[in-house]
């Protein structure tokens, strides 16, 4: 289930983007698309961070 960016539905991640880019000069774009999608631009740096996907095969991070 996908909601509109503006939507109260629009969930947590939204939310903490929203709070981060008050208080920094950082400016975030929400995309919505399918996580293969997401995956394989992830992998060729054209996405920077990928909310809510956790692949445990690919972590650089220990504690993940």
């Amino acid at each position: 289930m996908m909601f509109e960016r503006d939507s109260e539905e629009a969930g947590i991640y939204q939310d903490i983007f929203d709070a981060v880019s008050q208080q920094t000069a950082d400016e975030f774009i929400i995309e919505y698309m399918p996580v293969a999608r997401v995956l394989v631009m992830f992998d060729r740096g054209q996405i920077d961070l990928e909310p809510g996907i956790l692949d445990e095969g690919k972590s650089s991070v220990p504690w993940l």
